[in-house]
Formats: structure tokens, C-alpha cells, sequence
């Protein structure tokens, strides 16, 4: 190697001689027509109210086209550095009719329906989409509402699902979940198919094929809440409310990528994912043959010595998800005259439950454990002439950490394997995360306002989990901050007239 030529500069000229200039290109376009239309239909005496009615009238038209350069079918000749050889295009009409009723039913009792009519014409499996809600407002008496709605939904199949065609993108930086698997049970805890940032020799990459799907369904939903607020008595300015919500989706799109499937094969065949290069836990995403595992096996083809020969991506629609939580709030406002006015607020959300299957005859899972179940987040907010002046936090709860249900670290930094005499199960959890803030703003005149703020004001940085499969990191699965310490703000506001 001659060194000095290789890190000396190289002219335009020579560059030239091994590169070529490419551009790809991408247009999308709407067209879109809307008539509203609302107002009070008749009056009802027993209510002293209207009925109210709105409706809504839509056509639209709209498409896209990827352009890859040409040039881009001979990887011969042209490689697209970025392997962005997208192709697809496609266009989608849709009519749609909407209508809404607001009846009262009696003074203290108010009922909406509404329904709402979608046509389209594209080709996907969309076609005619017939949703409706409806909802209801009960006041028994002043200072109490008790409420409740339930509602259907659809959405039809993104476009790019739909029209994308063959994109194909060569792999040669990835992880072998199943090679990985195979060696560390061989007794090989250095095998280089356990790191996914490796750089592999040209042997051994794989071609990505993505496509859309024209099988495609649409999405279609359910949802319903209930709940109430009121009014506590003889504290003025002091309210509570809380509502139990639910919503269900079938057919949800999801886009599924070449690591997720390759890892998921791997747990699919063996019952086991690894952890790092030396340790492995069990494999719980879905049941060893079911579909959802048949499916990911057959999306990865493989040479005769094992390694991956191509890895077929693209959107499939996940059978249902269904998910069900508690949202409540406490408020306090207050007016005085001499100190200004007072307003504090507490809200709380839990997700109760978060449950979900790739296909329908896989068995509903809840994935509650995965996400942040917990939230609570508080304001306390003064105000008295020119100046205002409010502090606020939250606290996010816990979830899962990195390496949950795998074995721990021994003495020696090597994991034993699930089973092993001498795996004691790690069962650790993100401690929950806590920040604070405040903010000072002073309007100098009637337009200009100047605001002080700070946030994270004890400079909370989370911390690396004692667990963390092989590579030192902060987890972000909370508010995806938690590397972000206290920022300091001081901004201006103009109003123009």
C-alpha cells in the first residue's frame, strides 16, 4: 500500500474516472374538493334548544411516482451509494359523505350521532369504508357531567404500501440472530454473527427485497371512553373528572424490517434470542408455530452453509391491537384581586392494558411490559399584572429494562444460558423518571413579551442500566430525553400588528 498516495488529495479529473453524478427524483400530488355545510335544524320546547346538523361533502384525487435513476438496474455499472432504489407509483380517488346530529333530549340530557360514507378507487382492497359514532352528555345536576362515546374508524392502506415495486438494497451490515444462537451454544462467545454494527465481506451480504402489497386491507376500529367530571362542592374553582377508555384496531399496517425479521425467525426456530455474544433468553414475541412465525421464516431464504441468502420486507397487516387505560385530572383555578390569579392542574394517565397478535390465529398478547404504563405531570401557574411565573414536572413510570428475563452477568462478564445451574433470571426495571421546570415571563408592553425558562431544572440525566446486552447506553424508552440534562431558554415575543 502506498500510503502517501492514499491519504494525498485526488483532483476532479481523477475523481471523475470512478464516479458518476445520479439523481433520483420523487412527485406527489392532491387535488382535493370540500363543501361544510351546519346550523339549527328546529327547536324543541321541552329543551329550550336546537337540533344541531352539520355535514360535510369530499372528492379527491391524488398519486405519486419514485424515479430512481435508471442507471440503478446495472449495479455493474451503478451503485447508488445510499441504495435508495425506490421504485412505485400509483394514483387514488375518494368520495366521501359525512353528517352529524346534535339532538337534545332533554334539558339535562344531549345525544350526538354521526355516520360518515367513504368511497375509493385505487388498488387496494379499500373499496366502500361505513363508520358512525355517537355520544351522550348527562348533567343530573349543576356541576356534574357524566359522559360517555363510542365510535367505529377506518383508514385505507398508505399508498407507498400499496404501490412500492421491488426496491432492492444489497445488506452487509447485520446481525445472524440464528448463526449468532448456533455459536454461542456451540461455545463460541466471540462469533462475529452476534455483532450487528459489523462490516461483512462481500461473501456474505444479502439482498433486501421490499414491495408493497395490493392484498393490502384497510384498517377498521372500534373506540369508547366514559367517564364523568364535577364540580366539587364549597371549593370554588376546584374539579376532578376521570374517564375509562378502550380502543381496538384490526387489520393495523406495520412495516416489518429486516432485523425484526431476522430476529424473529431466529427466536421462532430455536425458542431462544441472544443476549450480547454469550448469553441467551427465552424467546416470548410469539409462539414457536404459529403463523406470525411461519410467515417470518419464510421471509428469509438461506444458502446451504447457513448464511442468508435474501430477506423479503415489506407491510403486512397485524391482526388486532386493543388497547384500554384510565385518564384523570385534578384542577384548581382562583381570581383575586389583590394577588393575582392561581391555576394548578394534576393529570394522571395508566395504560391499563396494551394487547396485540400479527395474525389471527395467533394468541392475544399483552405488551403492557414493554411500554411506559404510568404518567403523571403537574403545572402550577400564578399570574398578577405584567409577570407570570409557573412551575411544572413529571413523573413517567417504569418499564423493562435491556436484557429483562435473560441471566446475569457472572464474575468472569460472561452470561450462562438459560437453564444453566448458574443463571440467576435478571428481572431489573428503568427506575422512573422525575423532571422539573419553571418559567418567568414579563410582558414589557403590550407587545413584546420576554420569557425565561428552564428546563430539567436539577439536571437529570438517566443513567446506564446495569443490564445492557453487550453495549453501553443510555435507554430512551421513556420520554426519549433521558440523555438531555437542563436547558436554559430566554426568548422575545413580538406581536405585529
Amino acid at each position: 500500500m502506498n500510503w502517501q498516495q492514499w491519504w494525498n488529495p485526488i483532483t476532479p479529473q481523477q475523481y471523475s474516472q470512478f464516479s458518476v453524478n445520479g439523481e433520483n427524483t420523487a412527485s406527489s400530488w392532491l387535488d382535493q374538493v370540500q363543501l361544510r355545510v351546519n346550523g339549527d335544524l328546529f327547536r324543541v320546547p321541552w329543551a329550550d334548544d336546537s337540533v344541531g346538523w352539520a355535514a360535510v361533502l369530499e372528492f379527491a384525487h391524488n398519486g405519486f411516482l419514485l424515479s430512481p435513476d435508471p442507471r440503478g438496474n446495472d449495479s455493474a455499472t451503478f451503485v447508488n451509494p445510499f441504495y435508495a432504489n425506490n421504485t412505485g407509483g400509483g394514483t387514488r380517488q375518494r368520495g366521501s359523505f359525512g353528517t352529524e346530529f346534535r339532538v337534545p333530549v332533554l334539558s339535562s340530557l344531549t345525544w350526538t350521532i354521526s355516520g360518515r360514507l367513504d368511497k375509493y378507487r385505487d388498488a387496494s382492497s379499500a373499496d366502500v369504508a361505513r363508520t358512525w359514532g355517537t355520544g351522550i352528555e348527562w348533567r343530573p345536576y349543576a356541576g356534574l357531567l357524566l359522559r360517555g362515546t363510542y365510535g367505529t374508524n377506518f383508514k385505507a392502506p398508505d399508498m407507498q404500501a400499496v404501490y412500492q415495486t421491488g426496491s432492492t438494497i444489497p445488506v452487509g451490515i447485520y446481525e445472524d440472530y440464528l448463526s449468532c444462537i448456533n455459536a454461542i451454544k456451540a461455545g463460541n462467545t466471540n462469533s462475529t454473527w452476534c455483532n450487528g454494527s459489523a462490516q461483512r465481506p462481500q461473501s456474505q451480504y444479502y439482498t433486501q427485497y421490499t414491495d408493497g402489497s395490493r392484498l393490502l386491507l384497510p384498517q377498521t376500529g372500534h373506540s369508547w371512553t366514559y367517564g364523568f367530571v364535577w364540580q366539587i362542592p364549597g371549593v370554588r374553582g376546584l374539579s376532578v373528572s376521570a374517564d375509562y377508555w378502550h380502543m381496538g384496531v384490526d387489520n393495523t399496517i406495520e412495516y416489518l424490517g429486516y432485523d425484526t425479521i431476522l430476529s424473529d425467525e431466529a427466536g421462532c426456530l430455536t425458542g431462544v434470542q441472544p443476549v450480547g455474544s454469550t448469553g441467551l433468553a427465552p424467546y416470548i414475541r410469539y409462539p414457536q408455530g404459529s403463523q406470525y412465525c411461519k410467515m417470518v421464516e419464510a421471509m428469509v431464504q438461506r444458502n446451504a452453509d447457513g448464511t442468508i441468502a435474501s430477506v423479503h420486507s415489506g407491510p403486512i397487516n397485524v391482526a388486532s391491537t386493543y388497547v384500554s387505560g384510565i385518564d384523570a385530572s385534578l384542577d384548581f383555578k382562583r381570581h383575586t384581586d389583590d394577588y393575582g390569579d392561581f391555576r394548578a392542574s394534576i393529570n394522571y394517565t395508566d395504560n391499563l392494558s396494551y394487547k396485540n397478535r400479527t395474525v389471527a390465529s395467533d394468541p392475544l398478547i399483552n405488551t403492557r411490559y414493554n411500554r411506559v404504563a404510568s404518567k403523571v405531570t403537574w403545572i402550577g401557574d400564578w399570574t398578577r399584572g405584567n409577570w407570570n411565573v409557573a412551575i411544572s414536572g413529571q413523573r413517567v413510570g417504569t418499564l423493562r429494562s435491556p436484557g429483562y428475563g435473560g441471566c446475569e452477568v457472572l464474575d468472569n462478564g460472561t452470561f450462562p444460558n438459560t437453564g444453566d445451574a448458574d443463571c440467576v433470571v435478571y428481572k431489573g426495571h428503568v427506575p422512573v423518571w422525575i423532571t422539573w421546570n419553571t418559567a418567568i415571563g414579563w410582558q414589557l408592553s403590550p407587545d413584546i413579551k420576554a420569557t425565561f425558562t428552564v428546563s430539567n431544572i436539577f439536571n437529570k440525566v438517566a443513567s446506564i442500566p446495569y443490564y445492557a446486552g453487550g453495549f453501553e447506553f443510555v435507554t430512551t424508552g421513556q420520554t426519549a430525553g433521558e440523555y438531555n440534562g437542563r436547558e436554559i431558554f430566554l426568548s422575545f415575543d413580538y406581536k405585529l400588528d
